[in-house]
């Protein structure tokens, strides 16, 4: 093998090397586990189904904070009728302690203090994508510490 080639595949190696170490501590990061516990991570509304969760650990991109994240799509009941569905939402989110104080005509967001040391952030919004042929509720609570 020539050397500019090993020269090469050495630098690609060392540049994965902390991406691959990162994924290694997945399901250890307090603050996605704090999430993960709040009741909204896995809230449920009648009439609607759950299509995608996401989960995201708190770490750094780039030298960047990024903050520990949980994304529900949910589907809205058929026909969709978004009002009931994000007032059952939101009245979930403030069940579970979420102060929510900024409203607006898709949904609301708030805060509350998250172990262990953190303030976590909810975003609750009917949301229309282009892919997809009826709108969604969106869920999203952050923990806003890494």
């Amino acid at each position: 093998m020539p050397g500019a080639v090993r020269t090469a595949i050495a630098h690609i190696l060392a540049a994965s090397l902390p991406l691959v170490l990162s994924a290694c501590g997945e399901g250890t990061d307090p603050a996605l586990a704090a999430l993960q516990a709040d009741p909204m991570a896995t809230v449920e509304i009648e009439g609607t189904t759950t299509e995608e969760v996401t989960e995201t650990p708190a770490g750094t991109t780039l030298g960047k904070p990024v903050y520990a994240e949980i994304e529900l799509l949910i589907n809205l009941a058929d026909p969709p009728n978004p009002e009931p569905v994000l007032k059952s939402a939101l009245e979930a989110a403030e069940s579970s302690g979420w102060l929510l104080d900024r409203y607006t005509e898709a949904g609301a967001s708030g805060e509350k203090d998250l172990p262990p040391d953190g303030r976590g952030e909810i975003t609750v919004s009917v949301f229309e994508f282009e892919s997809e042929p009826e709108p969604q509720l969106r869920i999203t609570p952050t923990h806003c510490s890494t």
